[in-house]
């Protein structure tokens, strides 16, 4: 659960501003996006 925050968390400490790359998991990610401030990312193929 916290990887999906981490995004909002950053933001909120002022340590990722809106026009940077969203940080992606280590397994990589196809289609990283965010709902609701948390990160979502669906699976590699």
């Amino acid at each position: 659960m916290i990887d999906s925050e981490m995004p909002e968390i950053k933001r909120r400490l002022g340590l990722l501003a809106a026009d940077m790359a969203l940080p992606l998991p280590a397994a990589g990610c196809a289609e990283p996006h965010l709902v609701n401030g948390a990160l979502w990312c669906r699976a590699k193929r």
